[in-house]
């Protein structure tokens, strides 16, 4: 699967990739807002994810796309829409630092939204640790809804700290 905006390539990951998915997620600045992100990220963890992600896309029936960030064809991110049950599923992204506040995801979040109106998904949902008021913001401004008011206690493997998490939620 690839898709494609004015700037960026989104796409399925591969072998090539690995040394940058190390190199920017590798970071506590990245990682410390995602859930599942260990800090240090490893080569070992890049190996994984790449695999995982292989046989996530090779299913007849998929539940899960996480695609690369990709500018110049080098990965810059990820970002997924992942959990699909009952036409709904889950929006989860991180950028490396060197490309923040360039409205990179804000552009790769439009095209995974179209993608989810393609796959007749009636729901989209992401979860955002209440620190991250950048994220927040980009899904408010992109016409999620909050739902929660940011007391459900999860931990983010990457520092092990306890976070509230604020359910956003776009109806398509």
């Amino acid at each position: 699967m690839q898709l494609k905006t004015k700037r960026l390539t989104l796409r399925e990951l591969n072998e090539k990739d690995k040394d940058n998915l190390v190199k920017y997620a590798n970071n506590l600045l990245v990682s410390r807002y995602l859930l599942v992100v260990p800090f240090p990220y490893k080569e070992e963890d890049a190996v994984w994810f790449i695999n995982h992600c292989k046989e996530n896309s090779q299913k007849k029936i998929r539940t899960s796309y996480e695609l690369a960030i990709s500018l110049d064809d080098e990965l810059i991110g990820l970002i997924g829409l992942t959990g699909i049950k009952d036409r709904v599923g889950t929006i989860g992204y991180w950028l490396g630092e060197p490309f923040w506040r360039k409205g990179y995801i804000s552009e790769a979040l439009k095209e995974v939204i179209k993608l989810a109106k393609k796959l007749k998904l009636k729901k989209l949902k992401a979860g955002v640790f209440t620190e991250n008021e950048p994220s927040s913001k980009l899904l408010l401004k992109s016409e999620f809804k909050i739902t929660n008011n940011g007391n459900q206690k999860i931990i983010a493997k990457s520092t092990g700290k306890e976070h509230d998490e604020i359910i956003h939620e776009l109806e398509l």
